[in-house]
């Protein structure tokens, strides 16, 4: 029988009589099957490669190879449907991976930040000194203080020169006691201390002396004759003389009123019969105002 005639099936093995081989129409196929298996075909197919195989068994080994196939093909399928369901998050999670780079990169290629700056401690603030109170001003000389300077210069120019300088010394001390004291010759508060307290020589009125310095005095007339034109004596009527019966010699008190004036020179009477006396212990004619207890 002539080959391209002997339609597709399956026919005995020439070689091996108990398996068919399956016959394409055209050629031999490689597919094979047991003879007692698969109808075989009545005509014979002149043997290929010295074997024959049975039609039928290659149309079933076709089958379950379509199944196969369609089997692998759902499971292509499958597989390509989770590699899509899984593409995009790996297209989500490829950028964020990036991202996380690019700033990581932005993050390391930026200087690192410089501390901030403390601020400078503020100096301690300085305690507001006190301006230096103005030197506490020396208490002013009183005019007792100064009286006491102008006599103590006489004093020194009469103890060093002849009688001459001794006129002349009382000259200027009058004239620096009167511009010290003023027209009034009046003084008020000034200290002292009690020298003698007594009546005058045959009469009432008191006599007063009060030292204000050593060597230095202010009194009374101690005598009604002397005191004429002077008015220094205190009459017993007046306020001043009862105050003196409570005074004692030695007491220290304060008073006032005033010198009294001399014509010339001098300024202030002073009672020393000599010049030189009357400048180195002097012994001022005064007309007491008021004598308190100090």
């Amino acid at each position: 029988m002539d080959q391209a005639q002997t339609p597709a099936g399956w026919y005995p093995d020439a070689s091996r009589p108990d398996l068919l081989r399956y016959w394409d129409g055209t050629a031999w196929t490689e597919h094979s099957a047991p003879a007692h298996g698969v109808g075989a075909a009545t005509t014979a197919v002149p043997a290929v490669g010295g074997a024959t195989t049975t039609p039928n068994w290659f149309a079933r080994h076709k089958v379950l190879t379509g199944v196969l196939a369609a089997f692998a093909a759902l499971m292509l399928i499958g597989t390509i449907g989770s590699a899509m369901e899984s593409d995009p998050s790996d297209d989500i999670a490829t950028p964020a991976a990036s991202d996380t780079v690019d700033k990581s990169d932005d993050d390391a290629a930026e200087p690192a930040a410089e501390p901030a700056a403390e601020p400078a401690a503020e100096p301690a603030e300085e305690e507001a000194e006190e301006p230096a109170g103005e030197p506490a001003e020396e208490p002013q000389e009183s005019v007792q203080d100064q009286f006491l300077a102008i006599v103590e210069t006489g004093q020194d120019a009469a103890d060093s020169g002849n009688e001459i300088a001794v006129v002349q010394a009382r000259k200027e001390r009058g004239t620096s006691i009167c511009s010290l004291l003023g027209p009034s010759l009046a003084v008020e508060g000034w200290h002292g201390t009690v020298e003698s307290v007594e009546t005058e020589l045959g009469g009432d009125a008191a006599v007063l002396a009060i030292s204000i310095a050593d060597d230095v005095s202010v009194q009374t007339w101690n005598n009604s004759l002397s005191d004429i034109g002077s008015d220094t004596l205190i009459a017993p009527s007046s306020k001043m003389y009862a105050d003196l019966a409570d005074l004692e010699e030695g007491d220290e008190v304060v008073f006032s009123g005033r010198f009294v004036r001399k014509a010339g020179g001098d300024c202030v009477e002073e009672q020393s019969l000599m010049d030189v006396n009357g400048m180195s212990t002097p012994d001022f004619s005064f007309k007491f105002a008021t004598v308190n207890a100090g």
